[in-house]
């Protein structure tokens, strides 16, 4: 029978993700709200905030290669988990707190109450890559994470900041709505962003899946509250 089991500590786990490398090795993601969970080869061996992200890698055969909590003072938690295929791990969230881990990344410091976060780990989970934050004034989110063959990375969530960092000559690059989707690019090393658009209309807007096709493509979806959502050749118009 495929190995299953039991994950986390004496307070309330849940796993919001979970992706299988080239190798046949199984990543979760998700969030713990107290100290216990299980940690092995931990790079973060101590839980540190209100709720800290956790990040597990098990082998083929359901051993724990590693496992991690990864946060700061505050509330953190993971939402999905993405692989290359060196086997380095990517992993996005939502984070509360000041002190989240973010050597080398674009955003080095919170900008507003919560701001999503990219994490890179090496497959072995003792070396964070880097790490970003990435939001504005507000509350932003990360909520799916997708990565190419080059490393670079495609991360796509919600946000209500009308500061939230965009570039120039994308699809939407001010604030329409309540909440707008977002999707954004970062650079291979983590510390730039190459591409970061805005997604919606009036109403309420947000991303909860990202994917990649072969010719590099960037595929989203998610829900919105918009009538005036932009669409092109639209299946369904309204």
């Amino acid at each position: 029978a495929a190995p299953s089991g039991f994950l986390g500590g004496t307070r309330d786990d849940a796993a919001s993700a979970v992706t299988v490398d080239t190798s046949g090795n199984i990543i979760v993601v998700g969030a713990t709200a107290g100290s216990g969970f299980t940690t092995v080869n931990a790079i973060q061996p101590e839980h540190r905030g209100a709720g800290d992200a956790f990040v597990t890698k098990f082998s083929p055969d359901g051993q724990i290669v590693f496992s991690t909590y990864l946060g700061g003072s505050r509330a953190d938690v993971a939402s999905a988990v993405a692989t290359d295929a060196a086997g380095n791990i990517y992993v996005c969230g939502t984070t509360e707190s000041s002190n989240f881990p973010a050597p080398g990344g674009y955003q080095r410091g919170r900008r507003g109450t919560a701001d999503a976060f990219v994490v890179k780990f090496d497959p072995t989970g003792s070396t964070i890559l880097y790490g970003t934050y990435l939001g504005g004034n507000l509350l932003d989110g990360a909520t799916a994470i997708a990565v190419d063959a080059t490393g670079r990375v495609y991360v796509t969530g919600a946000t209500i900041s009308v500061d939230f960092p965009v570039t120039t000559g994308v699809v939407d690059r001010e604030m329409t709505g309540v909440v707008d989707a977002f999707v954004t690019r970062l650079s291979p090393a983590g510390s730039a962003i190459e591409a970061s658009t805005l997604l919606g209309g009036q109403g309420r807007d947000g991303a909860s899946s990202i994917g990649l096709d072969p010719a590099g493509n960037v595929v989203v979806a998610g829900v919105t509250s918009s009538l005036d959502f932009p669409q092109i050749m639209p299946v369904q118009a309204e």
